[in-house]
């Protein structure tokens, strides 16, 4: 699975995920699935395209991550999108919006999304 952080102005945009989803209500960074031979930028552009309506025009490996959930195991890639094209909306009637980067402690979260909001909140307080 491929995750987009997309950072603007010291926040970043964090999907809901919709009922009869695993995890309904919790909050998680947009992505989805890899496609059998698909590569995971592809992979990422596709997903965001489809979920945001947006294109991306930079993006890097910011981090893996293995989870385990009760019912299954993901391994998720993250990456840090840096520029796109277009305004980021749940074209798949899920609730997005942009969240500052000290606030996502507060934010309920998918269990695989925590390192992540570690990482930020990190690299966040170290001097500019």
């Amino acid at each position: 699975m491929v995750a987009g952080v997309l950072i603007r102005d010291r926040a970043v945009l964090i999907a809901q995920r919709k009922a009869q989803q695993h995890g309904e209500g919790l909050w998680e960074f947009p992505g989805g699935k890899i496609q059998h031979g698909e590569a995971a930028l592809i992979a990422l552009r596709r997903e965001l395209d489809e979920e945001l309506g947006i294109e991306i025009r930079d993006a890097s490996p910011l981090i893996e991550i293995s989870h385990d959930y009760a019912d299954r195991h993901v391994q998720l890639r993250f990456f840090r999108v840096r520029e796109w094209t277009g305004e980021a909306h749940g074209r798949e009637g899920q609730v997005v919006r942009w969240c500052a980067i000290e606030d996502l402690s507060v934010v309920k979260f998918l269990p695989a999304n925590g390192p992540v909001v570690a990482l930020l909140q990190e690299k966040d307080e170290q001097p500019r």
